[in-house]
């Protein structure tokens, strides 16, 4: 989850607090991966991410690396079944909420 979710989750009445103390019951983020159910390449990440931010990524598209996976797909329906959460945003959202964060905090928190 990010944290526009979280805060999102407040003003909808279910304080965040809640959402955050639901999640600690979970031993890994493996265990409560949350997606929008539409997957997405890192490719696509980078072109919205470019586009909704109106900045250039230089990027090379080179030869699989050894180890790395053809694929990776998680199944949202533990996140709504155990917290009673979906995903209400996509990839613009998010794309533009990370850049905002980062300009506004470039040494992190």
């Amino acid at each position: 989850m990010w944290v526009s979710s979280l805060c999102d989750s407040t003003a909808k009445g279910k304080p965040d607090i809640e959402l955050v103390d639901m999640t600690s019951r979970f031993r890994t983020i493996d265990d409560i991966m949350e997606v929008t159910t539409k997957g997405y390449s890192v490719l696509d990440i980078v072109k919205a991410f470019e586009r909704v931010n109106d900045v250039k990524i230089p990027y090379v598209i080179d030869d699989r690396r050894p180890g790395d996976i053809a694929t990776c797909y998680s199944d949202p329906s533990k996140a709504r079944t155990e917290l009673g959460w979906k995903a209400e945003y996509g990839i613009e959202e998010m794309c533009r909420d990370s850049w905002n964060w980062q300009r506004k905090n470039p040494d992190g928190y």
